[in-house]
């Protein structure tokens, strides 16, 4: 089976038993409780907060498709991925579902008491000069701050020589740089919003490094709420799937669609840090939650006890999640 058939739903088959497409709660102490409508796109958690109220709007996998005579010599590297909408190679315009929801959704942010925009990642569907300053644009006049973490395919341009780091590297440093906050590392940064730590870390590879490993614990142990926010889930055994990060599963022999997508093959397995990452995060007793996207399929996990949660794709699904840490009443 290939990603796409995949993600079309019947890779999706163990996942789904537990994920929620009404409401959920799922009380993991007296003082700590989720409930989440994902028809409506709310998740209401309960925790022992300091101080007040945290609302978040996740947004991921909106795949944007701009592009213009700027990035006309990667033309043949980003043709497969423009199908995922209607394109005007000399015009900046609204196009189809993910860009105009996309829209409505920042906008409406300030109006809704958001304190923080989450991007969590395959925001663009190629990192093109018109993506990006599309992207920028429309974030710069929200009036609501935003963390940006980068996607597989953020700063993929299909066909490109050099190892998925390299490209990584190259195309973040030369292109989503204007996304990230001034001064951010972009594979790991923090920021604190109403005492509740939110991390960002760049998990687009599905490999996780040591310095991210040593940052997660870093963060973790300063004791506040942390929220981890990142493309690719984590693994859980009820998934079963290689397309997680952490998945036993991940490795050469399970990547069917590296020449469809036209970069180098996976390693033969994930790294011991990407597997010690994943334990870690599961096993952070003030973990409020993990948000994600990729799987392009809203969808509620559990793993040793953590709420993980994967964000509908705004242009598919036209869904975003927002997200209310409340203090308990308990």
């Amino acid at each position: 089976m290939n990603r796409r058939q995949f993600l079309s739903g019947g890779g999706l088959a163990a996942a789904a038993a537990i994920s929620s497409a009404g409401c959920l709660a799922r009380p993991s102490s007296p003082d700590k409780e989720y409930f989440v409508n994902w028809a409506r796109g709310i998740l209401n958690v309960s925790w022992p907060l300091s101080g007040e109220d945290l609302r978040l709007r996740v947004i991921g996998d909106t795949h944007f498709t701009y592009f213009d005579s700027r990035d006309k010599e990667y033309a043949d590297n980003y043709a497969r991925m423009s199908g995922f909408g209607k394109n005007l190679p000399e015009e900046h315009l609204p196009g189809e579902a993910g860009q105009e929801f996309f829209e409505q959704a920042i906008s409406t942010a300030a109006k809704d008491n958001i304190d923080a925009i989450i991007l969590v990642g395959d925001i663009l569907s190629f990192p093109s000069i018109a993506n990006v300053e599309y992207a920028k644009k429309s974030l710069d006049v929200c009036g609501v701050p935003w963390m940006y973490i980068a996607g597989n395919h953020d700063w993929h341009f299909e066909g490109l020589e050099g190892s998925s780091d390299a490209l990584r590297k190259t195309w973040v440093a030369k292109r989503l740089s204007p996304l990230y906050p001034e001064g951010a590392n972009p594979m790991m940064y923090s920021k604190v919003v109403k005492g509740v730590r939110i991390v960002a870390i760049d998990n687009s590879t599905y490999l996780i490094s040591r310095e991210q490993v040593d940052f997660w614990k870093a963060e973790a142990s300063k004791g506040d709420p942390i929220i981890l926010a990142m493309h690719i889930p984590l693994y859980v055994e009820a998934c079963g799937s290689q397309y997680y990060c952490g998945s036993p599963k991940w490795g050469a022999a399970t990547d069917g669609i590296w020449e469809i997508e036209r970069r180098p093959r996976w390693a033969e397995k994930a790294t011991d840090e990407t597997f010690e990452f994943r334990d870690a995060v599961l096993s952070t007793p003030n973990l409020v939650g993990v948000f994600t996207g990729h799987i392009h399929h809203a969808i509620s996990m559990r793993g040793n006890g953590q709420n993980m949660f994967s964000v509908a794709d705004c242009r598919a699904k036209r869904r975003h999640l927002d997200v209310t840490v409340q203090k308990a009443t308990r």
